[in-house]
């Protein structure tokens, strides 16, 4: 009877490290795919600068919405994960709304007519690009 519980008792640590490899392949590869929205945003949000054509922007912000709801779903399994996980999840939200912020900026003088001075600003550094 000893024998069979400790083999029961091992079982389930093995599942219990398996979950939690899993669950940190799993982060492992949804903190890659918030690096890859950000490229993305930034295409974008190029595209819409050169073009001004609204569907760019629309796009820009579906792949936002999708950003932040990963890094919603991140932050809640994060508690799981080591620490160095949840930094990196916390630059990459930090990063995403610094890059938003300065992408708004951009729409705001593309709407005001101002495009040249959103294309210049960009060139100038003046907005965090990738």
């Amino acid at each position: 009877i000893a024998a069979s519980t400790l083999v029961i008792v091992n079982a389930k640590r093995v599942e219990q490290q398996m979950v939690a490899v899993n669950q940190g392949s799993e982060m492992v590869q949804d903190t890659d795919r918030l690096e890859t929205l950000l490229y993305k945003r930034q295409a974008l949000i190029r595209s819409y600068l050169l073009t001004t054509d609204e569907r760019f922007l629309q796009q820009y912000e579906d792949t936002v919405g999708t950003y932040n709801q990963l890094i919603q779903a991140l932050e809640k399994i994060s508690q799981f994960s080591t620490t160095e996980q949840v930094q990196r999840i916390e630059t990459l939200k930090q990063l995403g709304e610094r890059i938003y912020a300065d992408n708004m900026q951009l729409v705001s003088l593309v709407e005001a007519g101002k495009t040249d001075a959103a294309i210049t600003s960009f060139k100038q550094g003046k907005v965090l690009s990738l």
